[in-house]
Formats: structure tokens, sequence, C-alpha cells
């Protein structure tokens, strides 16, 4: 098999095995969950974006024009659904903003940006179509991986600078997991960085095996999160049970 082959077998792995995580964790116990369902919009979001990739890899859609050139920018949502997860789990949401109705809006603009471009150029024969569009999703994708590092970088700060608002969590739970999420995914970011800066030095052409390395680290670190969360929740309301019971 080659790199390629085995990349987009990883890509339909993943995904399969991401929706069959979303549905378990849907019907579990701890499913409804606020933080919970965030953490299966995190996995969901990146599943999405595998199985969606794997599709257009495939070309399954090169005879339909709109089908083949409109890609849904699923990574836009992933920051967001960390932090919305965090100010949950942290039980900090009545304290902080809830930034989905910004990031809602902007998600849906971009949509309409992208279906606009496509259908502008639909009806024309030519053979720069795919290098505009390449050209243009760059120049989305560097927006999203802007508010992507602002909505990071305000969630390290909520857990790093306002622990008065959460202590009571502290005494159940030290949140080293969560902070290596952080230094995990500040590693994503300079792959997704590198990544963006070959695609641009490449002139928008031939830079897709430059995504391979953010794209299994993101999958990978988004699962172990899901997974994390799945047993530290557990084990948070465990100690709280047990402490009532002491009590």
């Amino acid at each position: 098999m080659t790199i390629q082959e085995i990349f987009n077998l990883f890509l339909l792995v993943s995904a399969l095995h991401g929706f069959l995580f979303c549905f378990l964790i849907l019907f579990s116990k701890n499913g409804r969950e606020k933080s919970m369902v965030f953490i299966n919009l995190l996995v969901l979001t990146i599943s999405l974006n595998n199985i969606q990739s794997w599709i257009l890899t495939k070309n399954f859609f090169i005879e339909y024009f709109f089908l083949d050139y409109v890609h849904i920018p699923w990574h836009f949502f992933i920051a967001p659904f960390f932090y919305m997860f965090l100010i949950h789990y942290l039980d900090i949401r009545k304290q902080s903003k809830n930034i989905l109705k910004i990031i809602i809006p902007i998600f849906i603009v971009l949509i309409t940006i992208r279906i606009s471009f496509v259908s502008f150029f639909s009806d024309k024969n030519t053979a720069d179509i795919a290098y505009l569009f390449e050209k243009y999703t760059t120049f989305e994708e560097i927006f999203s991986l802007l508010v992507s590092l602002s909505v990071f970088g305000y969630s390290f700060h909520i857990l790093s600078r306002k622990e008065k608002l959460f202590s009571k969590v502290l005494s159940f739970d030290n949140l080293k997991w969560i902070y290596t999420f952080f230094k995990l995914g500040l590693f994503t970011y300079v792959f997704w960085i590198v990544a963006l800066a070959i695609t641009v030095a490449l002139n928008f052409t031939e830079f897709i095996y430059s995504y391979y390395p953010l794209r299994i680290l993101t999958t990978v670190l988004i699962y172990w999160i899901g997974y994390q969360a799945i047993i530290q929740l557990r084990l948070l309301k465990e100690r709280k049970d047990l402490r009532k019971k002491l009590a």
C-alpha cells in the first residue's frame, strides 16, 4: 500500500470509530451531561471532517462540480466545542461567555460565501477553477486558524487564571489531564501553521502530504480527550458520592 492509501484507510477507520463513539456515548449513563454532549460534538466534528476528506480523496463526486467543491470546514468547531466542554466540566458556564452565539453565525457566513463562490464558477469553463478554489480555501483556513487559536488561548486563560471560579472541582480533580491536552494541542497548531506555510510556499498546489501529520495528530488527540473525559467524569462523580457518604 502507498502512503496515500494508508492515510485514506486511517481517515475511514477513524471516522467510523468516531461515529460509533458518539452513538455509544449518546445512549450512555452520562451521555446527557452537558460536558459530555460537547465532547460528543467534538468527536463528531473530527469524524465528519475525516469522512469528508476520505470521500474527496476517492473522487466520488468528481463528475458533480458543486458536490466536489463544496467542502464543509468542520475544523472550525473543534476549539469552540472544547471550550464549551471545559466551562461545563468546570461548572462555570454561568460566569463564562457562550461563544457559540458568535461562532455559529460566522460558520453560516463561511458556508454561504463558499456556496456562492462555487455557484459563481459552476457554469464557467476555466482551467484555473481548482487553483482559485484552493487559494480561497487556504485563506478561509487561515481565518479558521486565527479564530481557533484565540478560543484555545482564551480557554487556557480560564483554566490557568480563574481557579477561584472552579475551586470546588479542583477538590475532586487536579485537572492535569486537561493541562496535558493543552500541551499536546499546542503541537497540533504548530503542525497546522507549518502545513499552511507549505501550502502557500507551493503556490497552493501539490500540498496534500503536508496535512497528513496534522490530520493524524488531531484525530488521535480528539479521541484521547474524548476517552479521558468519560473516565474523569465518572471518577469525579464517584468522588463526590463518596465524600457525601463520608460526610
